[in-house]
């Protein structure tokens, strides 16, 4: 039970960083 609370933080934090970093990217672009 641990574990798969522990996965879906990590997959949710993984997600919203590489999102986080493609909009810095587009942002980078943009300007």
């Amino acid at each position: 039970m641990e574990s798969g609370e522990n996965k879906t933080p990590a997959k949710y934090l993984l997600k919203k960083y590489l999102t986080r970093k493609i909009g810095i990217v587009i942002i980078d672009i943009d300007n």
